[in-house]
Formats: structure tokens, C-alpha cells, sequence
């Protein structure tokens, strides 16, 4: 999954018909209680809507986790889209401030990577967000 430039994504196929796409600005960590796992927002099969995936380095496998996302872009900024998404992990949670920027919304949510589960935390006030104070990180720490 080397995918580095903004815009750019990957797929790639494996066993049984699976196609894995994935994003360069889509969720990609390490698990933070085993590191040899890394966390991913991706898509398997064409049909299948995006889910959170772990992959484990040592056995070389995909464990898909089907809870909801309530995040539109799954952590994707797009410049042809009034949408965006910003994410960010703080100890051993990913934030997701998903924004609409034509109504000028956004809503946070957040999955636990403890317990493999998605929360929805309510509306973010747009007067209070910018993308720039999360792209470096501190709007996150004040939720």
C-alpha cells in the first residue's frame, strides 16, 4: 500500500476475488496496543463499502471490522468535492471531523482502536473549526 501523494490510491488484489483499495490521505496507523498490526479505513470487494481493516505484518492477513463509519470521506480530502474529512489519533482513538463546506457543517466522530468501534460525538461549530488548527493537530486535543 505504498500510496504517498494526495489524490493518489492503490488497489491491489488478492485471494478469493478481493480487490483492497486504499487512499494516500485515508486512515493508515499502527495499532496502538500491538504495533505489528496496522489500522486501515479501505475498501475490499468492489460491492462492499469502506471498513475499518487491520493487517497483520506477521501472518500476512486482513481482519475486516464492519462497524458503521459515520464520516462521508473516511478521512479523504478532495478538492473537486464540497466535502472533506481530517482525522487524527490521539493516544488510542482516530478523530474524524467530517466537513461540508458548501452548508458549512461538520460533525466529529471517532473509532476506538481498543474495542474496534465507531462513535458519533454530534455537530462540530463550524465558527470554531479550521483546517489548518487541524491539519497541526491542536483542535483535537481540546474535544
Amino acid at each position: 500500500m505504498n500510496v504517498r501523494v494526495p489524490g493518489q490510491s492503490c488497489t491491489t488484489a488478492y485471494t478469493d476475488g478481493v480487490h483492497f483499495n486504499a487512499s494516500a490521505l485515508g486512515i493508515c496507523v499502527p495499532v496502538h496496543a500491538n504495533p505489528t498490526k496496522v489500522l486501515m479505513h479501505a475498501r475490499g470487494k468492489k460491492d462492499v463499502p469502506h471498513r475499518m481493516v487491520t493487517y497483520d505484518t506477521v501472518t500476512n492477513t486482513f481482519t475486516a471490522h464492519p462497524n458503521t463509519n459515520y464520516s462521508r470521506l473516511s478521512g479523504k480530502r478532495r478538492t473537486d468535492l464540497h466535502n472533506a474529512a481530517d482525522w487524527g489519533v490521539v493516544g488510542s482513538t482516530i478523530h474524524i471531523i467530517d466537513t461540508d463546506r458548501l452548508r458549512e457543517t461538520s460533525a466529529h466522530s471517532s473509532f476506538d482502536m481498543d474495542t474496534l468501534q465507531w462513535h458519533k460525538h454530534g455537530p462540530v461549530p463550524f465558527e470554531a473549526y479550521s483546517p489548518a488548527v487541524i491539519s497541526a493537530g491542536q483542535y483535537l486535543l481540546v474535544i
